[in-house]
Order: C-alpha cells, then sequence, then structure tokens
C-alpha cells in the first residue's frame, strides 16, 4: 500500500506523457495513460480514477470536451479534472468554469508545484470515496441516506478575506472580483482573528513586503483545525519564493505572480472557492451516516460496531487498490481517576467533551469512534503513517494542555493521553490492524 492515489494524465504526446508520467509517480501516484478523449471515458468509467489530468488538445476531441462529457455523467461527475493549458485567454478560463473544471494549470509548470497543487483535488476524491463508503455501512444499520452529492454547486457572493497594504491591489481586486463580498484588511494578526470570527470562502494573501510573515499565516491557518481546508490565493511579485515548492509546503492553495493576468485571478479563485463549498457539501452529507444506530451512546462519535464494520470496507478499498490506510488510538487513563474523585456524570461530561474535541480536530473525511471506555480509534484513509502519527501527536498535545471545564466541577480538569498508530498491511484483518495498533499504545 504505497501510493496516495490514483490519477489517469490523458495526452496525445506519448514522449510527453512518460516523462510526465515518471515525474508524477515519483510524487506519489499511480499513473494511467489515456491518448485520447475515448480512451479516457472508457478508463474513467471503468476504473473511476482519483484525478484526471488532461492535455488541452487531444486528437478527437479537446481537454474541455472531455471534461464536460465526463462532468455530464453521473458516474463519473465526481471525478477531480485538472487542465494543462499552454495559454491562458479569456475563452479559455470561461470555458474551463463552465465545464466545471477544479484546476486550470498553466504550462510551463514545476513538476514539484503540480503535485503540490493536485493533492487537494485528491483529497477532495478522498472525501467523495468516504461518504460513498460510510453510506453504503451506515444503510447496514439502517440509516439511508445518499453517498454522493451534486457537484455543481453555485460559486455565487464568495466571501473572501483580502490581506493587503496596497490601496491600488485594493481597487483592482475588488473591481476584478464584482460577486463577492470581500472583507479587507492590512494587518496579518488582524487577518488570524477574522478568519476565526467569520466563516470565509477563500483568503487572498497579497505579499509586498516581508514574505516569511504571510507564509506565517499560512502555516497559521493549516494548525488551526476550524480552517485547515481553507483555501489560501497568495500573489507575490517575481522572485519572491527561491523555492516554488515552499509556499504550497507551508500551506498556500495556489501562488499567483504579479502583476496578475485577471483572468487567471478569477479562474484561480472560483475554482478554489467551488472546491471550498464541495467540501462543506460532502461534510454535511457525512454528518447524515452519524445516528443513532451508528453512533456511540455517550459521546458524538461513531461506535464500535460501525467501526468494526467500516474499517472493513476501508481495508479492503486500501488493499484494492494499493492505498495508505492508518489507525490511530487515543486512551485517556485518567477517565476513571476523574470519576472517583467528582462522580460519574463528571466522568460521563468530559468523555463527551473529549469526543468532541478529537471531531473537530480532524478532517471530514477521517473517523472518529469510542473503541472501549475512554478510548477513541481514528480511521484515516489515504493517510500515510508519517502524516497519521503528525495527526496523533497534534491531537494529543492539544487534549494534553486544554483545560476542561466540566459542569458542577469547580476547578480545571486535565487529561492523560496515550498514543499508537499502525499503518494497513496486505494481509490484515480489521483485527490484526487493530491489534497491532493497540500494542503500540504508550
Amino acid at each position: 500500500m504505497s501510493h496516495l492515489g490514483t490519477l489517469l494524465l490523458v495526452s496525445g504526446d506519448a514522449r510527453g506523457s512518460q516523462s510526465l508520467s515518471a515525474r508524477l509517480t515519483e510524487g506519489g501516484f499511480n499513473v494511467t495513460l489515456a491518448a485520447d478523449g475515448a480512451q479516457a471515458l472508457q478508463k474513467s468509467a471503468s476504473g473511476h480514477p482519483d484525478i484526471i489530468l488532461c492535455l488541452s488538445a487531444l486528437a478527437d476531441m479537446s481537454g474541455i470536451d472531455l471534461a464536460n462529457k465526463l462532468k455530464e455523467s453521473e458516474a463519473t461527475s465526481d471525478i477531480p479534472f485538472a487542465l494543462l493549458s499552454d495559454q491562458l485567454t479569456p475563452e479559455i478560463s470561461k470555458q474551463a468554469l463552465d465545464a466545471r473544471i477544479d484546476d486550470l494549470v498553466v504550462q510551463p509548470i514545476d513538476p514539484a508545484v503540480l503535485v503540490a497543487r493536485l493533492k487537494p483535488l485528491l483529497r477532495l476524491s478522498t472525501m467523495h470515496t468516504e461518504l460513498n463508503r460510510r453510506a453504503h455501512v451506515a444503510g447496514r444499520f439502517g440509516i439511508e441516506t445518499a453517498g454522493k452529492v451534486d457537484v455543481a454547486v453555485d460559486d455565487g457572493n464568495q466571501m473572501i478575506l483580502l490581506v493587503s497594504n496596497d490601496k491600488k491591489a485594493i481597487e483592482s481586486y475588488s473591481s476584478l472580483l464584482k460577486r463577492a463580498n470581500i472583507t479587507v484588511t492590512d494587518n496579518l494578526i488582524e487577518a488570524e482573528d477574522l478568519l476565526t470570527q467569520k466563516n470565509f470562502d477563500a483568503a487572498i494573501l497579497d505579499v509586498t513586503d516581508s514574505s516569511a510573515e504571510h507564509l506565517s499565516l499560512c502555516s497559521q491557518i493549516r494548525n488551526n483545525s476550524r480552517l485547515f481546508n481553507l483555501p489560501v490565493l497568495l500573489i507575490a511579485p517575481p522572485g519572491t519564493f527561491p523555492d516554488a515548492i515552499e509556499p504550497y509546503r507551508r500551506g498556500a492553495s495556489r501562488v499567483l505572480v504579479r502583476p496578475t493576468d485577471p483572468h487567471l485571478l478569477v479562474t484561480a479563485l472560483l475554482a478554489l472557492v467551488r472546491r471550498q463549498r464541495l467540501r462543506w457539501r460532502i461534510r454535511e452529507a457525512l454528518a447524515k451516516t452519524l445516528g443513532k444506530q451508528t453512533g456511540d451512546d455517550r459521546t458524538a462519535a461513531y461506535g464500535k460496531d460501525f467501526l468494526m464494520a467500516h474499517l472493513a470496507e476501508r481495508l479492503e478499498h486500501a488493499r484494492h487498490g494499493g492505498r495508505h490506510l492508518s489507525v490511530v488510538f487515543l486512551n485517556i487513563p485518567n477517565i476513571g481517576a476523574v470519576v472517583h474523585q467528582f462522580g460519574k456524570e463528571a466522568g460521563e461530561q468530559l468523555l463527551a467533551q473529549l469526543g468532541n474535541w478529537i471531531m473537530g480536530l480532524l478532517r471530514a473525511e477521517d473517523l472518529t469512534a469510542r473503541s472501549s471506555d475512554c478510548e477513541f480509534c481514528l480511521v484515516l484513509p489515504d493517510t500515510p503513517i508519517e502524516e497519521a502519527e503528525i495527526v496523533m501527536h497534534r491531537i494529543a498535545s492539544v487534549l494534553t494542555y486544554t483545560d476542561f471545564a466540566v459542569p458542577d466541577v469547580y476547578q480545571p480538569v486535565k487529561v492523560w493521553v496515550e498514543v499508537g498508530s499502525a499503518l494497513a498491511r496486505e494481509d490484515d484483518t480489521v483485527e490484526t490492524f487493530l491489534a497491532r495498533a493497540h500494542s503500540r499504545i504508550g
């Protein structure tokens, strides 16, 4: 189980395809090739790749024509589609948006940057798959809910935070983004406060002086559990980032160079807004799989029976597709001491709070279940163990250093957190997988 996801590369240029395929494989993707639109349609329907990356010109149709056909089919409409184009014109921008293309990539592009641009599309694909799998298992528990959502989202009235101290730039952005509701600040500290207080579809960070502070804000956004999916569009003068991959590594969703092509700016922002709103739509659909039949009776998490059934499906999917699948255990050994000192109800209240906190610190596609009296199990699909352990230690740190306020307990309550994790193996059963992770708790 060694790759991040599957990618269908559509190109009539055999030599160029092999070269690009090799770079994408180095980036963690399992790449399949299609020489034209007809092959792409067939392979998309039969193999349902996580992402489609298509050159704009094909022998039998344009890349935009292919996108239209795929998005019109219920079977393939949920596959994120990125278009590689040699140029950007007003016509191409409009056609790309009309075709609901998820990302328009203008060549030439650094392969490492291309991989960074594709990874958010991979997470979107993971969310679609998780909804399908979770809804299927919920149906076995008596909860009937849709396993797919309508991917056509409204992109009007965008809520945008613009961080800039350049009056001309502010006027220019406001003129271009006429359908947007723009909140402007020139202060990065205030920007972080605004982001936590209001719901924004995206943030634009306009770099005019110190890029280090703007990159720090990107990192802060990614480390905030409420904001880590927020699209961040970074606009900077040429040469600001000698290492082109650094802003993406720090959390930027897209980087544009000033002066910015207005069509590229609008296309990039609308694509990011649509992606964010689609994530929220999938999140809402995922929430419908959690109910009395599937949930834990003491917390807002899923119950153990659902965990075991869902993990069996996820394990088979990971095994069949050669994908990463990680589980994490969070054990809270001092809940018994809380019950002994403050009573059973205080222990129940604390346990419920812990469940809410853990779920709030995870992505929507990650599943939280209570696996025993004082223990939670987290299932992280399409997640390498290195990333899972970062999540594990981040959550453990937050819980350990939080003073929990429990009703009728007139002092802050601290918790101890023990953790363990494992990556799925090809020969794993649900029981061996969980046992290996559990044996590492400490």
